[in-house]
C-alpha cells in the first residue's frame, strides 16, 4: 500500500477531514438562504424521524444542509465501508450526525442497513441519510436499499 493510501486510512486523515468540514460549513451555509418547500422546512424543524435520500453528487451539500438541523433531531448517515467512506464518515460526524453506519451494495451493505433499521426502532427514533443511487453505475437510478429503509421507518 502506498504512503498516500496509508495516510488516507489513518485516524489523522479523519481528524483533518473533520476539522476542514467544520471550517467549510459556515462558509457555504453561513449566509446562504436556500429555497425549500414549506413542508420540508416544517419537517426539518421538527424532531420527527425521516429518511433523507439524495444522489451521489449531491451528498455533500445535502448533508451540509441537513446539518443545520442536526441539533434538533438524532440523525445517522450511511457511508461506504471503503477508505473513502472512512473520510466521508468523519465529515458526516463532524457535522453533528451520530456515528455513521458503514457499508454499501459493494460491501457490508446488509449489515449497515440492519444497523440503520435498529436505530429507527430505538426508543428515541433516528433519522437517516443515504445515497439513493449507490456506489455503482448507473447514476441517478434508485437502488432498493433506500426504499427498504423508508419502508422500515
Amino acid at each position: 500500500m502506498s504512503l498516500g493510501k496509508r495516510f488516507l486510512s489513518s485516524p489523522l486523515a479523519r481528524v483533518l477531514v473533520g476539522l476542514a468540514v467544520r471550517a467549510y460549513r459556515p462558509l457555504v451555509f453561513g449566509g446562504t438562504r436556500l429555497l425549500a418547500d414549506s413542508r420540508l422546512k416544517r419537517l426539518l424543524r421538527s424532531r420527527e424521524p425521516a429518511v433523507f435520500v439524495c444522489w451521489h453528487q449531491d451528498f455533500v451539500l445535502t448533508i451540509g444542509y441537513l446539518s443545520r438541523f442536526s441539533g434538533r433531531r438524532r440523525a445517522r448517515a450511511l457511508a461506504s465501508a471503503s477508505r473513502d467512506g472512512g473520510l466521508a464518515a468523519a465529515a458526516i460526524e463532524a457535522l453533528g450526525f451520530r456515528a455513521s453506519a458503514r457499508g454499501s451494495s459493494a460491501a457490508k451493505g446488509a449489515s449497515a442497513l440492519r444497523a440503520l433499521e435498529r436505530s429507527a426502532d430505538d426508543a428515541r427514533p433516528t433519522s437517516v441519510a443515504v445515497v439513493g443511487d449507490g456506489p455503482r453505475p448507473p447514476a441517478r437510478e434508485l437502488k432498493p436499499g433506500a426504499l427498504h429503509l423508508a419502508r422500515a421507518k
